[in-house]
């Protein structure tokens, strides 16, 4: 817990140490996390990421509308 006190700079590679590139890549999207978001500025992070959180809703509503019957 100590090290999420750091910028994510710091603390993601921790994090990331131990998993593919495939799982950080899947961890990112289900996250809405921009690649590269731990070396951005905290404006462009959330720039990025509100678009990234805007597909995910839509994408998820999508789903719900395809499943009613």
């Amino acid at each position: 817990m100590e090290i999420l006190d750091k910028a994510p700079s710091i603390y993601y590679p921790v994090i990331c140490e131990d998993r593919s590139p495939e799982e950080i890549q899947r961890m990112e999207e289900e996250n809405a996390l921009p690649h590269g978001w731990e070396s951005m500025s905290y404006e462009d992070f959330l720039i990025k990421r509100r678009k990234l959180m805007a597909a995910k809703i839509k994408q998820a509503f999508e789903i719900l509308k395809n499943n009613v019957k």
